[in-house]
């Protein structure tokens, strides 16, 4: 990911490089991921399961447990967060621009007491 050039921020970055001996500029970019990746393979797969221990063998590990009153749920969750930022100081003025954005994939699974799905979802 990069700085996005649009006209004001190439007036910014234009105007950092001039002002820099009086001041400072910066640009920053961060991407962060949280969980695994769901697959709409194993979104599709779900429905060919029965129990917890397929689940765990076909799928693996959930992100989360959830204990329910009549038996338990999976959580499989995957968080993409990209920011970046500018910022430009010169003697007493100061420019800051920020943007981010978040996504982020659910796939939830219910199970009985017994360990039978009872249901289960997908959310993007």
């Amino acid at each position: 990911m990069r700085c996005r050039s649009n006209r004001r921020l190439r007036g910014a970055i234009l105007a950092s490089l001039l002002l820099l001996p009086w001041g400072g500029s910066g640009c920053t970019v961060s991407e962060r991921y949280e969980g695994n990746r769901v697959s709409p393979g194993q979104v599709a797969l779900v429905s060919q399961l029965e129990t917890k221990a397929e689940v765990l063998r076909r799928i693996g590990p959930p992100d989360g447990i959830e204990l329910l009153p009549n038996g338990s749920s999976f959580l499989y969750r995957h968080v993409m967060s990209a920011s970046e930022g500018f910022e430009l100081s010169a003697a007493r003025a100061r420019y800051e621009r920020e943007s981010s954005d978040v996504r982020g994939e659910v796939l939830w699974i219910e199970f009985d007491k017994q360990g039978r799905i009872r249901s289960h979802g997908f959310s993007q």
